[in-house]
């Protein structure tokens, strides 16, 4: 094997594990849970060490969700009190200690382990990597979602559009071209229907280190039963490792050395000074 691609990816959505001390107030069925986070993320972006670092969570969305600001308490902020069905999360949502203790515990060591793999010298670009629903659950006249929605929070194009871009146009819009080669003419959207979250936003720039943050759409991979194990079985992992395939072959086509692709080069728009959780 030869080095590993010089690639960060995160995987913030994938996690399932319900801590034992919550499971007397954590309400929501295993489906709603699956639905709710990024299904099977862990397995699908999972490349071992031929990826220079992999940073997943183990904690299902639901309970925190890494990819929000830190004091974001909304009710589909950082911990989440409704699902995308409008069921509750908690039999009582946890306050105080017990609010700051899930924070301490769950999301700070994500973002350490973050900066941590940023500290890496070799490393030029980070990826944080999610799933997306075939369709808006909101809105049903929404049009369809692409096969692929890459953002560093800024217009359709991949340019700035009111606050700092997490990565320049020119890396969205040649992974764009990468992914197209692979899966088809107009599968990938820029910005649409996703900006880009919390994660690329904190994590971009950091030593000019590009981030932009993959949305897949779950139509590729997903089985049409209703009912969805939590991991996936030997026919799913069959299609979800052809996939794979696909993926790292863009992942490995990717100008790693482009000097286009330094945050260090965009001054005109820079990033602000991101706050380190």
């Amino acid at each position: 094997m030869g080095k590993p691609l010089p690639l960060i990816l995160s995987i913030p959505h994938g996690g399932m594990h319900v801590p034992k001390e919550l499971t007397d107030s954590y309400l929501p069925s295993l489906q709603e849970t699956l639905t709710d986070g990024d299904l099977w993320t862990r397995y699908l972006f999972d490349f071992g060490d031929f990826i220079a670092h992999t940073v997943a969570a183990d904690i299902p969305r639901l309970i925190v969700d890494l990819n929000r600001d830190k004091s974001d308490f909304r009710p589909d902020g950082v911990v989440k009190q409704i699902t995308l069905r409008l069921n509750p999360v908690w039999k009582t949502f946890p306050h105080g200690d017990a609010l700051k203790h899930l924070l301490q515990t769950y999301y700070d060591p994500y973002y350490d382990k973050l900066h941590h793999a940023t500290n890496d010298q070799n490393v030029k670009i980070g990826i944080d990597c999610h799933s997306m629903l075939p369709s808006d659950p909101f809105d049903k006249n929404a049009l369809k979602r692409p096969l692929f929605c890459l953002s560093n929070r800024g217009n359709a194009s991949g340019e700035y559009e009111g606050e700092p871009l997490s990565c320049p146009a020119e890396l969205l819009v040649d992974f764009k071209e990468i992914l197209e080669e692979s899966f088809g003419k107009d599968t990938v959207l820029l910005n649409a229907p996703f900006q880009g979250g919390q994660i690329i936003k904190t994590m971009g720039g950091l030593r000019n280190i590009p981030w932009f943050q993959l949305e897949i759409n779950r139509k590729l991979y997903e089985p049409d039963r209703k009912a969805k194990p939590v991991q996936p079985t030997a026919t799913e992992r069959r299609k979800l490792d052809a996939l794979k395939g696909k993926l790292f072959h863009c992942l490995s086509n990717i100008a790693f050395e482009n000097p286009l692709y330094s945050t260090a080069l965009h001054t005109e728009k820079p990033l602000k000074k991101p706050i380190i959780p």
